[in-house]
């Protein structure tokens, strides 16, 4: 179980540095994908980092 939860730290951890990253650089494409523009077509791009961090807590909590 010990494995798992470090296995998915280190994925949620690399998905939010990337995260950041293109939005520190001002990648257009992460910039503009948000609900006050009227982009929904991109709506579904925050449920894999929901689902892994969901997952993490649930983990840990198992764990502890």
């Amino acid at each position: 179980m010990f494995i798992a939860l470090v296995i998915g730290a280190v994925l949620l951890a690399a998905m939010c540095m990337s995260s950041a990253s293109m939005k520190l650089r001002r990648n257009e494409r992460a910039v503009t994908g948000h609900l006050r523009a009227g982009d929904t077509k991109n709506l579904t791009m925050p449920l894999p980092p929901l689902v892994l961090s969901i997952a993490v807590l649930v983990l840990r909590l198992v764990a502890a």
